[in-house]
């Protein structure tokens, strides 16, 4: 019996649709399949596949946060002490980003039997442990979304050859596309007093600095044509000072969604409006080369809705290259929201087409993750 250990301390998993596909890919090539993850304030993702286990360390909200990471760690070596969990020869262990590095080292000594799947990259800023390098430079396969982010994790790790070590898949940040059973209301669709005409542009995901949302608020004050419409994957809370300062800002064209929307109903958070906006701040590497790691990105291609974007690597070259939507250079400014929205509009038809074929060729998630299969078919057949 072979079994995949998942090491996720982050433990978002209900909000990470990356993590999420590729488990169900690595489900039907294990015997089973356990995660390690924290407990956090998101619904807890449940799977259809019966040999999937998600072992939550439900009393890390109890740690300070200094300890977290380390405490995290004891449980699960503790765990594998006890129970003599981990077969060198058969299971595989699956690491998630940097945190889980050092860790797993500790607990799998000299197995050879790595993977490891990026969601945030590490910053250039700082040093990483020669035991962090030395286990990077030993995975066997290396998930990433695109080559900027592969380059970051090359030179943090030191693993300027980790091409012919590893094999390298291109995953992006969706999942295999399911069709919910529930029939809900779409973010597009909730507000009845949008004007007639109006075209609905929309950012899912978060109402945060990082993605600009009060600059992009502020500028659409002056955006005669369009409506904004705000959402995030938890309840928004008018409350808060940061969307005070959003609505204070503008009161006149902004909607911010009520609905809060499950992982598997996620199909109706991009339902009923005619533009995505995915704009990133650059504060580190992560936000600087986001590009196929945006989920919103993502799902606006899945989903055949035309972007606006940013001018980011990885993420306007990409935009640019299928012509599937706009690139505005700087998001305070109200001509070029209105320049971007107009382009659009005027060959809507044409700019959904470039979407569709920018999505097979990029992030088709079946089809990208074909190497991992093709890996595992010859690697650990069941």
């Amino acid at each position: 019996m072979s079994t995949c250990h998942v090491y996720f301390y982050d433990g978002w998993l209900s909000v990470s649709p990356t993590t999420i596909g590729v488990v169900k890919i690595l489900s039907k090539h294990f015997d089973k399949v356990v995660i390690y993850q924290q407990k956090t304030h998101f619904r807890k993702y449940i799977f259809s596949e019966k040999n999937i286990e998600i072992k939550a360390i439900y009393n890390s909200f109890y740690w300070k946060k200094s300890d977290k990471p380390k405490n995290f760690a004891k449980k699960i070596k503790k765990m594998f002490s006890k129970n003599n969990l981990f077969d060198k020869e058969k299971d595989w262990f699956l690491c998630i980003d940097e945190s889980s590095l050092e860790t797993v080292s500790e607990i799998v000594g000299d197995s050879q039997n790595l993977m490891y799947l990026s969601l945030e990259l590490p910053s250039t800023a700082c040093t990483y442990s020669e035991k962090q390098c030395e286990m990077f430079n030993k995975m066997k396969v290396v998930m990433v979304q695109d080559d900027n982010r592969l380059n970051t994790l090359k030179q943090v790790y030191k693993a300027d050859d980790i091409n012919q070590k590893a094999v390298i898949v291109y995953v992006p940040n969706n999942t295999v596309p399911n069709k919910s059973s529930k029939h809900l209301i779409g973010v597009g669709e909730q507000f009845e007093d949008i004007p007639q005409g109006k075209v609905k542009c929309a950012s899912i995901g978060m109402v945060e600095p990082p993605v600009y949302a009060l600059e992009i608020a502020k500028s659409f004050k002056d955006i005669n044509n369009a409506v904004l419409i705000y959402h995030d994957r938890s309840k928004i809370h008018t409350s808060k000072p940061y969307v005070k300062e959003i609505l204070k800002n503008n009161d006149k064209n902004i909607y911010l969604s009520k609905q809060v929307y499950d992982f598997e109903d996620i199909e109706f958070a991009y339902k009923g409006f005619d533009i995505g906006i995915a704009c990133y701040r650059p504060l580190n590497d992560d936000f600087k080369f986001i590009g196929k790691a945006s989920g919103k990105l993502c799902f606006y291609m899945m989903y055949n809705i035309p972007v606006i974007v940013n001018r980011l690597p990885g993420l306007a070259d990409l935009v640019e290259k299928y012509n599937c939507g706009a690139v505005i250079d700087d998001v305070e400014n109200p001509f070029q929201w209105q320049e971007a929205i107009n382009k659009i509009m005027s060959d809507y038809d044409g700019y959904k087409s470039r979407v569709a074929e920018c999505y097979k060729q990029e992030f088709d998630f079946i089809e990208r993750v074909k190497p991992l299969e093709e890996f595992l078919s010859q690697n650990n057949s069941q």
